[in-house]
Formats: C-alpha cells, structure tokens, sequence
C-alpha cells in the first residue's frame, strides 16, 4: 500500500516544483542575493617601491655598453661578501687568467658592465645576472659552454640532451658565486641532492628495502648518467644501458653459449636500478617476474602435484639458477 501511494505523490510534488520555478521566472520575483563580491572593496594605486616588476629580457649588450673592469664591479660587489672570489674559477678570473677572455673576469659572464655601473648599480637588464627568466636560457647558457667550457667530451652532445630541450640552464645545476660543493661548484651540497630538486620522484627510491649505494655515496646520480647529454637513452653515460650496468658488473659482459634474451636486450626488463622493495633490485617478487613472460600452463608445477601458478618456494632461480646466461653444453635451460 505504502510503494503504491508513493508512485502518485512524488509525481505531484515533482510538478508543483517544476511550476513553482517557472511561475517565479515568469514574474521576476525579487530573491535575497548576498552582497557584491566588491563592495567595500577600493582599488589601490600601485606602489612606487614595487621590486617585482617585469624586466625587460636581455637581447645583447645595448648599444654605447663598454667593460668597466673588475675593479668598478668590486666598488659594490665586495671580495669579502662574494664567495665566488675564493672558488676555483674566481682565483683564475682574478690571479690566473690563462685567455683573453677570462682577463675580463666579472665581465667574461655578464657582459660589458659600463651602463650598470653608471646607473649606480640599475640598469640590470644590461647585463646577463643568470636570474630565472631575466635573460633568455639559450644566452645563459651560450656564456657558459659557448665560450669556455667548449672542450670537455662530456658536453658534446647537450645540444641534443633532454635537459637542453626541457630550457634547463646551466645555473639551475652549478652556482659559481655561492657554491655548495668544490667540485663541481653545485648549487646543493651533492649530486644527488642537486638532480633530486627537479627529479623528486626518484627520492623515495633511496630508502627502499634493496637500492644502489647511493645514500653512502659510493654512487650517485651521474655514475649512471650525463647530465649534459648522451646519445643513449635516458643520458646514459655508456652507449646503452646494458653496457652502462657493465661497467660495475663486468661478470655479466662476456658472451655465453646459452644467452637469456631479456638479459642481453635490457637489464631493465627485471631489474628497477633506482630501487626497488625486492630482492636484488627486482620489479616484481621472482615468481611473479618471471610469469610475466613465461605464462601459466608450461612448467609451473610443484613436484607430484599438477599444473599450478604458485612453484617450489615460489622461485624459479631454485632450478634455473644460471638464469643470466650459461656456458655449460647441458645448459640451455640454465640448471647449470
């Protein structure tokens, strides 16, 4: 009785609803509305003292710029307040200069400084300061490895590096006035730390049950990568990422009579080199991994029992223990 008097009620409070909203649209019936979002509001005139306004880009040295010499910068910038005067590259600038280029000292990086120097320290637009956005990366840049650093092997292929694409400057890594490291001068404390401000990804990686020793800095980040570029994947600092694994585990370059595709094509396949919460760096537990591949119905069995997904103590390695490659004449399925 109730569900058959609910079927003719709600239609009926339905359409007294429906008639309600177009009887109030109809007659423009006045509605309690809450004040404007801008009353009491007053607009303000800007500050005279406002630092952060847009500055112009830097397209050059503007016309009538001369070199001021280090000693018209110093009358501001003090040896005792700038660190960069006690770094390695500041002592060559300063005492050491081996290029024509380097005899210019501050000016070698920022360009001819005169205008800033008459403008008592304004003007900044006429000179390259390496802020973020104050100057085009491409012109950062260009300063750093378009005039000295020009012969390092390690550089050849930024032009065609991801970090080169992506506008990273060379700033964004090193820091020449306030250094956190003397190698390098990075603008953290180590590489590992500096590649982590932008890859905050791989953080949580360091701490995971079974990692490379990166936290007790036998390794870093650059062990494995170039940061200025590799015609590798991933930047990698060999030619692929087998032969850059290699390097450290040697004992599995040499060629075997009985090869393991996956393990020749790519270490990648099973193992997750910035860590991982299994064993020896594996993606996955031992069964699970090798399952990915060799699918139910071929071999997983336990002994005297029939076909099952789950193996003698769920490892395949148990049996095929040269799993990497064997020698052995009787080894193609790696027992021996």
């Amino acid at each position: 009785m109730r569900n058959r008097d609910a079927k003719f009620v709600l239609p009926v409070l339905l359409a007294v609803v429906l008639l309600g909203g177009w009887a109030c649209s109809r007659l423009n019936l006045p509605f309690i509305s809450a004040p404007p979002a801008t009353e009491g509001l007053h607009a303000e005139a800007p500050s005279a003292t406002k630092t952060d306004a847009a500055q112009p880009l830097y397209t050059g040295p503007p016309p009538g710029a001369k070199y001021a010499g280090a000693e018209a910068c110093l009358e501001c910038h003090k040896v005792s307040d700038d660190p960069f005067h006690g770094t390695v590259m500041g002592k060559v600038f300063s005492k050491n200069p081996r290029t024509a280029e380097e005899r210019k000292n501050c000016e070698s990086c920022h360009g001819p400084g005169s205008l800033h120097v008459d403008a008592a320290g304004e003007a900044v637009e006429t000179i390259i300061t390496f802020r973020k956005g104050a100057e085009p990366v491409e012109v950062q840049n260009a300063k750093c490895m378009g005039a000295c650093h020009t012969k390092d092997v390690k550089r050849m292929f930024w032009g065609s590096g991801v970090h080169e694409a992506r506008g990273v400057s060379c700033t964004d890594c090193h820091s020449t006035h306030r250094p956190q490291t003397t190698k390098a001068i990075l603008t953290r404390p180590s590489v590992t730390e500096t590649c982590n401000a932008c890859h905050v990804e791989m953080k949580r990686h360091l701490y995971e049950r079974s990692t490379h020793p990166v936290k007790e800095g036998k390794m870093s980040c650059t062990s494995c990568h170039n940061p200025h570029g590799s015609q590798a994947p991933a930047m990698m600092v060999a030619n692929s990422i087998n032969d850059t694994c290699y390097k450290c585990h040697a004992e599995f370059r040499s060629p075997v009579l009985w090869e393991h595709a996956p393990v020749k094509e790519n270490c990648n396949t099973c193992h997750a080199p910035h860590g991982s919460n299994h064993d020896k760096l594996l993606k996955t537990s031992l069964f699970r991994l090798c399952q990915s591949c060799h699918m139910q119905g071929r071999h997983q069995t336990i002994a005297g029992g029939p076909d099952r997904f789950f193996m003698i103590n769920r490892g395949c390695a148990d049996c095929h223990n040269r799993i990497h490659g064997s020698n052995h004449p009787s080894g193609p399925l790696f027992f021996r």
